[in-house]
């Protein structure tokens, strides 16, 4: 697996998924791949009203820590 340059950990690159939802008309479609990454302890990114935030599986300690590592 690819590593990430520069990093002091070194830890392995993950692959990228861009899911773009229509606010005023969100396809359940999208919204269920939102939540398998979800589920299987990624992360999603989603805008808000000033800056992205950033959403994890609070239950998953593993999703958990990803969010600590990479704020």
């Amino acid at each position: 697996m690819p590593r990430a340059r520069g990093n002091p950990k070194d830890r392995p690159l993950t692959k990228t998924n861009i899911i773009t939802i229509d606010p005023d008309f969100p396809s359940s479609d999208k919204i269920l791949q939102a939540i398998k990454v979800l589920k299987a302890g990624g992360l999603v990114a989603f805008p808000t009203e000033t800056v992205y935030g950033i959403g994890v599986n609070a239950n998953n300690a593993k999703a958990v820590e990803k969010l600590y590592a990479i704020k």
